[in-house]
């Protein structure tokens, strides 16, 4: 507080909250720049193979198999996984999970005045990847009957991996903090880029 004689200059800094989120889904023909392999040892293991062709290292990957996400950790060029069906979290239950962080998230922005930091929990590739699943059945089984928020949220089909999952498909999802895959669309060079992608890659059953 600045006194001027009679008056005064006052300056208060607030947290003010403000949208980043920007989705983007872009279809390419061409070799994948990550591809993945599968094959039975029997019983419920599988042993999974990761190509990856990027020529850097992926951070983190995860694999969607049976419906259960597995954490596949950093990926090198060549990568090799011995997976069991049974381990794993439920594709499902990782949704719903964290649908309660989803709903404060979005009732903390509805005040103009940020009353508290952003949630720890909701790390871009938590998010990424939980709302890719927030189409699966069990939120409208009788064992969530209070999960309303899910009636706040629109899901493009495009975004949301239910249906391959539905049809035993294999997913892999491997997360590229500060990657983009595409040139970016501005024309200008931003202030702050913040670029993350997660690629996702599909085998279909069968």
């Amino acid at each position: 507080v600045e006194q001027q004689g009679n008056s005064f200059k006052a300056r208060l800094e607030a947290a003010i909250w403000t949208s980043q989120l920007y989705v983007n889904d872009w279809w390419r023909q061409g070799a994948a720049p990550v591809q993945f392999g599968l094959r039975p040892l029997g019983g419920e293991t599988w042993e999974v193979t990761v190509t990856n062709r990027l020529g850097k290292r992926i951070p983190s990957a995860s694999l969607v198999l049976n419906g259960r996400l597995h954490e596949l950790g950093e990926l090198g060029p060549t990568n090799t996984f011995v997976l069991e069906f049974s381990k794993g979290t439920l594709a499902t239950e990782y949704a719903v999970g964290r649908a309660s962080a989803f709903s404060q998230a979005v009732e903390a922005r509805r005040s103009q005045w940020a009353r508290q930091g952003p949630s720890q929990a909701l790390d871009p590739r938590t998010v990424a990847i939980a709302a890719s699943f927030l189409e699966e059945s069990p939120l409208r089984d009788q064992r969530y009957p209070n999960q309303g928020w899910r009636q706040t949220f629109a899901i493009p089909r495009s975004l949301d991996l239910t249906p391959n999952l539905k049809r035993g498909d294999a997913i892999l999802l491997a997360w590229l903090p500060g990657e983009t895959l595409v040139r970016p669309l501005n024309q200008f060079t931003p202030k702050r880029a913040n670029y993350q992608t997660l690629l996702r890659v599909i085998k279909p059953a069968g």
